[in-house]
């Protein structure tokens, strides 16, 4: 979750692939400024959800309006069906 003009995108998702040992046909990146409607019943096609960015937050917000992350109701429900079918996620 970085958006498209986050310059640490890429650095992230290479680190996911170095330190998981993965090759990059293994995984799929999807950023939900990209796709904020992206239905949480895909992810059940995974093995496992990495959850990474949100560059955007301020240092003292406790909270995630919608008006700047669009995503933010979507991702509880990706995060909710992610505990209920026990799929391994790493949250960084």
């Amino acid at each position: 979750m970085r958006g498209a003009g986050d310059r640490s995108r890429e650095v992230e998702q290479q680190e996911y692939l170095e330190y998981g040992g993965l090759d990059p046909d293994q995984v799929d990146f999807v950023d939900l400024y990209d796709h904020p409607d992206l239905n949480p019943v895909q992810l059940l096609r995974y093995d496992a959800l990495f959850v990474g960015g949100i560059s955007r937050d301020k240092e003292n917000e406790v909270s995630w309006p919608e008006s700047e992350f669009p995503f933010i109701h979507n991702l509880q429900a990706i995060m909710q069906l992610a505990i209920d079918r026990k799929i391994p996620t790493l949250l960084s």
